[in-house]
């Protein structure tokens, strides 16, 4: 059962998920509220925000920016899944040496995961074979709901660990297998710091 703080912090994604909107793995066109706050952060107008922003690399080095200064109030509940997750992503990771294409990938795995997590339909899954589908679940289960994820499975985390690293070597994500204990911590530093503190929502 999921911690009511999270519930709290992840709110606006209840509507999302109740609504059937599809998140894509690929970063789609950006959706009016994200243009807005685009716009807001940048002190630029909407024309050139798309211009700047056309092509995903472009977007994510400007989220890289933003993210040195973090979201404010409402922010969090205002834009989407993942430029939500991209900006936290980027935050967390900055002290590390990783690409950003690696960063955003990561940012992509949680707002892919985490409404399913939400809604209850996988929170605890089958186990299928190793691959990089399930690996990206279970990487966002062991970062951020390691103790329930252990206990539910009677696994150790060096199983996790293993399975995790395997599937993402099997579908050619090297870079995240041999990142993988450095996304964990980064993964329990969003966890302290911004899950377990709703109230600090503008401090991510």
């Amino acid at each position: 059962m999921l911690e009511n703080r999270l519930l709290i912090f992840l709110s606006a994604w209840v509507v999302r998920v109740q609504s059937n909107s599809v998140i894509t793995f690929r970063m789609t066109a950006l959706s009016e509220k994200d243009l807005r706050f685009l716009c807001d952060r940048l002190n630029l107008p909407a024309e050139k925000v798309r211009l700047l922003s056309e092509e995903e690399r472009d977007l994510d080095l400007i989220l890289e920016q933003i993210a040195l200064f973090g979201l404010w109030e409402r922010e969090p509940l205002n834009i989407s899944d993942e430029l939500f997750f991209k900006i936290v992503v980027f935050k967390n990771a900055k002290d590390y040496p990783f690409d950003i294409t690696e960063k955003s990938y990561i940012a992509k795995c949680l707002a892919q995961e985490m409404p399913k997590i939400i809604s209850k339909r996988a929170f605890i899954r089958k186990r299928g074979k190793a691959g990089e589908n399930e690996s990206r679940y279970y990487l966002v289960m062991l970062g951020l709901f390691d103790e329930f994820l252990l206990k539910k499975e009677n696994q150790s985390k060096h199983f996790f660990l293993k399975y995790i690293d395997d599937g993402f070597r099997k579908d050619n994500k090297r870079d995240v297998a041999n990142h993988l204990s450095d996304w964990l911590k980064i993964f329990s530093k969003i966890k302290e710091e911004t899950l377990q503190k709703p109230s600090k929502l503008c401090k991510l």
